[in-house]
């Protein structure tokens, strides 16, 4: 959740009861910035997800029956957020309901066409290999990965590298181990 990490050391300042008023400000302060930073955070990683999951999934039905379409509305500017976002959002769900024509949906905002201009089409995710990464599991925890990409992106992590040097120094010390029993 984000907000309580944030203000914790506020939070836990104002509990002792000790901290000047000065003192306190700053940390609301430093709190408010944190939470803004890791909104900003959670927003990009949101996108990130939409782009790589979802909008290449609504991608491969385009050739299917049922359809699926999505509509990004731009809702970067709050002032206009009822134009923006709540008014054309309750127009496209009436249009949709009402089997009346939607519009394109990279025509709706700047945004929705940067967003919406470079989708990959990676085939259904329901095609995806799946993928055991042996080095990267333990008894409690096995490592399964979704697609080629999910692959080769974990196969080029610090996590992965990391489990991989942990376990060639530990095959080195066993083959000491045994060679020095012979």
């Amino acid at each position: 959740a984000i907000g309580f990490r944030e203000f914790q050391p506020y939070l836990q300042a104002v509990a002792a009861g000790d901290a000047s008023t000065e003192t306190l400000e700053t940390l609301k302060a430093a709190g408010i910035e944190n939470m803004k930073t890791a909104t900003r955070q959670y927003a990009k990683r949101q996108i990130a997800w939409i782009r790589n999951k979802t909008l290449p999934e609504c991608k491969t039905t385009l050739k299917k029956r049922q359809q699926a379409q999505a509509f990004v509305l731009d809702a970067t500017d709050l002032a206009q957020w009822n134009t923006d976002v709540r008014d054309r959002g309750i127009q496209l769900a009436k249009s949709f309901i009402c089997g009346g024509e939607l519009p394109d949906a990279k025509s709706l905002s700047a945004r929705a066409a940067a967003l919406l201009a470079d989708v990959k089409d990676p085939g259904s995710m329901l095609a995806w290999k799946k993928h055991h990464c042996r080095v990267c599991s333990t008894d409690e925890v096995q490592v399964w990965l979704n697609g080629e990409d999910e692959y080769r992106q974990h196969m080029r992590s610090r996590r992965h590298r990391r489990n991989e040097l942990r376990e060639r120094k530990s095959r080195q010390f066993e083959q000491a181990a045994d060679s020095a029993r012979v």
